[in-house]
């Protein structure tokens, strides 16, 4: 594997001439075959319905020897936005945001009930030939619960990062919401903004806390990563007061007081 994510594991191939990556369950999956199975389907139902420019591509299924079924979808060369800011430190890095804001205004918009990414972070959007991001990484999407014969409204939410976690999704009681109805799109939002800090900084949300266990308190506490300084790198990279203020918006802990992914556009 040239790659190892929470849930899957990433192989490249060939087809057609075309280098392709196959994504298959991880072993902890693949051991109970029920969850595997339900993790796979669940994954490849929501991305067979994806079409657009800033969602990675997906080709199809293919069988990958003993260890059964894999995902095919375009190699993307300059790896995921992290490993591409690296290498081309001078980006437009707001341009990058814009596209990754149109991929949520495309999930949150275009189906009844709106698609959820569920597990949006820098590491799960990739950066295409045309030096453009694409969100990748279904396998906590979903939809809005509100039709209760869907099996993917039981999906388990608790697989993502909490350093992305909105408060709601941490601990939805407090918020007067459930589990389920704590899933929606402003969710995608708030780790939206942890998206423009990881961009501009290059950290990693809350990375000064190394005790994961801690970091749900730290955010029900109303703490949020702090601003970098003006003779920061994230400064010169150009994080200034209208960057930041839209951060600050999507980390509201009311997600009824965050902007809707087109209004992450507008700005």
């Amino acid at each position: 594997a040239v790659d190892r994510g929470a849930r899957g594991e990433i192989w490249t191939a060939h087809y057609r001439g075309e280098m392709v990556a196959l994504k298959r369950m991880k072993d902890w999956v693949l051991k109970d075959k029920k969850r595997g199975d339900r993790h796979f389907a669940r994954e490849l139902t929501i991305w067979t319905r994806l079409v657009h420019d800033n969602i990675l591509k997906l080709y199809g299924v293919c069988e990958l020897g003993p260890v059964g079924l894999a995902m095919v979808s375009p190699w993307m060369k300059h790896g995921n936005v992290m490993e591409y800011l690296s290498r081309y430190e001078e980006a437009n890095r707001s341009v990058l945001l814009l596209d990754i804001a149109e991929a949520l205004y495309y999930l949150h918009t275009s189906f009844k009930p709106p698609i959820i990414h569920g597990d949006l972070k820098a590491e799960n959007v990739f950066v295409n030939s045309y030096h453009r991001a694409c969100l990748a990484d279904f396998g906590l999407t979903g939809i809005r619960p509100d039709v209760p014969e869907n099996p993917l409204e039981s999906m388990s939410v608790t697989l993502g990062n909490e350093r992305w976690k909105a408060p709601e999704l941490l601990l939805p009681e407090d918020h007067g919401l459930t589990l389920e109805s704590s899933f929606m799109p402003a969710g995608d939002v708030y780790a939206f903004g942890m998206v423009i800090y990881e961009i501009y900084t290059g950290w990693k949300p809350f990375c000064h806390i190394r005790n994961a266990v801690r970091i749900p308190i730290s955010i029900a506490g109303g703490e949020r990563p702090p601003r970098p300084g003006p003779e920061s790198d994230a400064a010169k990279r150009g994080l200034g007061d209208a960057m930041w203020d839209i951060a600050l918006h999507c980390w509201s802990g009311n997600w009824k007081e965050r902007p809707s992914a087109q209004e992450l556009i507008r700005r």
